[in-house]
């Protein structure tokens, strides 16, 4: 039987832009968090979907589920989806939801707002290492999983080759920048054969492309400031996992990051796994040897409570 979480998610409104409200749902653990017992410290995360794609629903089960056992409070951000708005305003959403749970919204429900650890996966990787630096007081630390989070690597570029080709016809009205705004699209992908449905498909299109950049940034908008290396400050405690087998964000982006913390004399842990891409949403929670790389995070998350 799949893992179920011990209660079902709540939802909240944290903006509205752009004429949409914008959401976030939140995991409570059963039981309190030994460190933390008046309200369990916080995992904000942000999804999947190569900016164009996904939402808070797109749960990595494993992820979420060693973090209740532990007594996190586990927390799934929608942002809105490029092209109709870009990386800027993705930022824009990842810095309010952080702030509106630190500005103890979500208190009265068990969650200490102030003990609270920024996290994000591929694109989601990238909006959280870049909206956790622009915070008004940095977070506990941060938790990424294969994050795309060096636009400026020519890996970026690269034009991955998936089972079938994507056709232009099929994505043209996702990737239509005056299309409607919207903040959430659920992932539709079978990661066993990397087949995509709907507007996933226009995720899958980008990396088949080879060129993201015209869809997710400004015109004119230098990639160089979309690099997580460049915004390092002396708080930055960063954990990292990773598959070496990764085709759509490759694995020396985590690599280059670790080292780049070591250089500047961060705390950081990076955990290689064997994975591919979305390795994380073929793995239940109950997944003994899943677990281990997320139990490993969580470890490490632990010294800074």
């Amino acid at each position: 039987m799949p893992w179920t979480p011990p209660s079902p998610p709540r939802s909240f409104v944290y903006k509205t832009a752009s004429g949409v409200p914008i959401e976030l749902s939140l995991w409570l653990p059963a039981k309190p968090h030994p460190k933390s017992p008046s309200g369990a410290p916080v995992i904000i995360w942000f999804h999947p979907g190569s900016w164009v794609d996904g939402a808070r629903g797109d749960i990595s089960r494993v992820q979420v589920a060693t973090a209740l056992d532990a007594g996190w409070a586990f927390i799934s951000a929608d942002y809105r989806l490029a092209p109709q708005v870009k990386v800027k305003q993705q930022l824009e959403d990842a810095v309010d939801a952080i702030e509106w749970v630190r500005a103890g919204n979500l208190d009265k429900e068990g969650v200490d707002g102030k003990k609270l650890v920024v996290a994000g996966s591929s694109a989601g990787g990238l909006i959280a290492l870049l909206a956790a630096h622009q915070l008004t007081e940095p977070p506990l630390a941060m938790y990424a999983v294969y994050p795309g989070c060096d636009l400026t690597l020519p890996g970026m570029r690269a034009k991955v080759k998936f089972p079938n080709v994507i056709a232009w016809e099929d994505v043209k009205g996702y990737l239509d920048p005056s299309g409607p705004v919207i903040s959430s699209s659920p992932g539709n992908v079978d990661f066993t054969t990397f087949t995509p449905q709907g507007r996933t498909r226009a995720a899958f299109y980008l990396a088949q492309s080879g060129n993201p950049f015209e869809y997710i940034l400004e015109a004119g908008e230098e990639v160089t400031p979309y690099d997580a290396k460049k915004h390092l400050k002396s708080w930055s405690r960063i954990v990292l996992i990773h598959g070496t087998e990764d085709k759509m964000a490759p694995y020396i982006i985590s690599v280059q990051l670790d080292e780049a913390l070591e250089k500047n004399g961060n705390e950081h842990l990076l955990i290689t796994t064997k994975g591919d891409h979305g390795f994380d949403l073929l793995t239940d929670g109950d997944d003994e040897e899943g677990r281990k790389p997320f139990e490993q995070a969580l470890e490490w998350l632990e010294r800074f409570l």
